[in-house]
């Protein structure tokens, strides 16, 4: 099968899944296996849904993750010919779910300790993405993005008396703010900007 440049290959892909490697190896939001499959519905649309699962082989600052996560999305092919190759705009919707446990000090009375407690995350997250679809040749398709959009989260932390919540380092001198380990602690609703940018490795089997 010829490769494609993205405009004059003439046989669209009907249907083609894809795995999500990076997300292997997420340093920020932990490790998970993410499948896709994308289908055409007209010359210019092609649905989308992408699902994944939290492994625990790269824990960073979580302690037994587990969760899942959905995404179902639109996307408008820019170049016409109803093709899968070429550019695209997009509209993405994702819900995730994650449950770990974090060891984090405890502050009461000036007096400091560890603890470990049970953490629960819920994301509903809107987006809207612009990417190119590369066709590879012998039916392999490379999926490069980049998308902004906003990001709802519940967090609660369980298995905490009110004295030992109100002691939990939240923030600090040191700005633990910055990094990953004050983002898994923060509990409440939060809305934040969500940026994303990504690749996927495909397989046309359509």
């Amino acid at each position: 099968m010829p490769k494609s440049n993205g405009q004059d290959y003439q046989t669209p892909n009907k249907l083609w899944v894809g795995i999500s490697p990076l997300a292997l190896i997420d340093l920020y939001d932990g490790a998970s296996v993410r499948l896709s499959a994308e289908t055409k519905i007209n010359p210019c649309f092609s649905a989308v849904v992408e699902g994944g699962f939290y492994l625990k082989y790269l824990p960073i600052d979580r302690i037994s993750p587990k969760g899942f996560l959905i995404k179902p999305s639109i996307k408008c092919y820019l170049n016409k010919k109803g093709l899968y190759s070429g550019y695209y705009l997009g509209a993405e919707y994702m819900y995730k779910k994650i449950d770990y446990q974090l060891n984090d000090s405890i502050s009461i009375n000036d007096v400091g300790s560890a603890k470990q407690y049970p953490m629960r995350r819920t994301l509903n997250v809107v987006s809207l993405k612009f990417g190119h679809v590369e066709d590879w040749g012998d039916n392999w398709i490379l999926e490069l993005y980049v998308g902004l959009g906003v990001r709802f989260t519940d967090s609660k932390a369980f298995g905490l008396t009110p004295q030992q919540e109100e002691g939990r380092f939240k923030t600090n001198a040191d700005c633990e703010e910055c990094n990953a380990g004050f983002y898994l602690r923060q509990t409440g609703n939060l809305t934040q900007l969500n940026l994303t940018a990504g690749l996927k490795i495909g397989y046309r089997i359509l």
